[in-house]
This record gives C-alpha cells, structure tokens and sequence, in this order.
C-alpha cells in the first residue's frame, strides 16, 4: 500500500513520501498519473526539506576556502591566477573582497562559474 502525505510536517510523513517515491521511481513504465505524482512526491520532500534543513548562502570567500581546503591549494599557487601574492593573500584573510575580474579568474582556474566567486 502506497501512502502520501500532501502536506508534510513530520520527519515520519517525509520519511513515507520517501518512500512512495522510491517504488514509483522504480518502475520503469508509469502512466502519466504516476509521473505527476512523482513530480508532486518531489515537490513536497523539497519543500520539507528547504524548510526543515536550509543550507546556509555561501560567500564568495567562503567558497574560496572551502576549495582550496578541499582540493590543499595554497594562496601561493593561486598568485598566477590572482596577479599578486599581497592582494590573494588579504583575500584569503578577509581583508578584501573578490572582485568581478578576480572572480572570473577563479572560476576558470577552478572550472567553476563565476557567480561563486562574485556578487
């Protein structure tokens, strides 16, 4: 038996939409009832889970740290992306802000999009 909860307010309802849709997105030939209630399933669990779990806005520096944390880059190795150890070296401390040209930089250097980088 399928259950669902059009309105979720308990991890329990989130966790049984859950599973709905997981059977349903096992199936591998749905008639189109069954797509849209996959589309509804999604829609309810994202909006339990925006609500219940936000994630945090991330900065242009936040994310820089998080890179280089991540991928064990120095601020030495991005002074030919940035153009100056000084200036990649107050960005890494806060002291300044990533601008739009900067930005771009970065995100050709880490292949990612500059709106990461820039507000």
């Amino acid at each position: 038996m399928l259950v669902i909860h059009f309105t979720i307010g308990t991890e329990w309802q989130a966790k049984q939409n859950g599973k709905t849709w997981f059977k349903f997105r096992l199936c591998s030939h749905r008639i189109p009832e069954e797509e849209m209630l996959l589309e509804l399933l999604v829609t309810l669990i994202e909006k339990f889970e925006e609500t219940h779990y936000p994630i945090p806005q991330s900065t242009p520096h936040s994310m820089l740290m998080h890179l280089m944390e991540a991928g064990d880059i120095t601020p030495e190795a991005l002074v030919n992306v940035i153009g100056s150890r000084e200036v990649i070296l107050e960005i890494v401390n806060g002291d300044r802000s990533i601008n739009k040209a900067q930005a771009e930089a970065l995100a050709d250097y880490f292949r990612l999009d500059a709106s990461l980088f820039f507000f």
